[in-house]
């Protein structure tokens, strides 16, 4: 992706990447986000199966939801700091995702974020957040351990639903609904 492009004759910095710019073009494989660019919108790179990496800006604020949905092949991700929120359906789907860490900053994580991530085997949740939505981490097959943070009050439905290699969970004393 480009950092600047022009049109008409004026040259215009690249801010964002649109809702389902990128939606099902399978034969992309690797995609460099350049530094300026602060939003990527919904669905933007949704069902790109044979991306395998994908490096994102430290100027990246907001991941639209599903914005990485069934992109099977990505390995991993490294979520830039500044980076608030991991909307419902962000990583559906992903299955080489084997690991991810969720940036300090991130005081929500949506519904079915990692759903269906069946490579992945450790996440690390911020201190901030304070609920696990339902369906979260449902399916995600090789999920062997998971710290959920002292500020966590709710843990939704079928949260962890199907996580079948899940032998350690630390249930935070603060927990009012399971």
């Amino acid at each position: 992706i480009r950092a600047r492009v022009a049109y008409d004759g004026i040259d215009y910095a690249v801010t964002a990447v649109g809702d389902k710019a990128f939606y099902y073009c399978t034969g992309v494989t690797s995609v460099v986000v350049p530094e300026g660019v602060t939003e990527l919108g919904y669905s933007a790179f949704r069902n790109c199966s044979g991306m395998t990496s994908i490096s994102l800006p430290s100027t990246l604020k907001k991941i639209g939801s599903s914005a990485f949905y069934g992109c099977k092949s990505l390995a991993g991700i490294n979520i830039p700091a500044a980076v608030d929120s991991i909307k419902p359906y962000t990583f559906f789907g992903c299955h080489s995702l084997t690991s991810v860490n969720v940036p300090s900053n991130v005081v929500a994580v949506g519904g079915s974020a990692f759903f269906n991530c069946i490579e992945l085997k450790s996440v690390v949740l911020p201190e901030g957040l304070t609920e696990i939505p339902s369906y979260t981490f449902c399916n995600c097959q090789k999920l062997e351990s998971i710290n959920i943070p002292a500020g966590v009050k709710q843990i939704g439905d079928y949260a962890f639903e199907r996580c079948i290699s899940l032998g350690a969970v630390n249930i935070p004393e603060g927990l009012t609904q399971l």
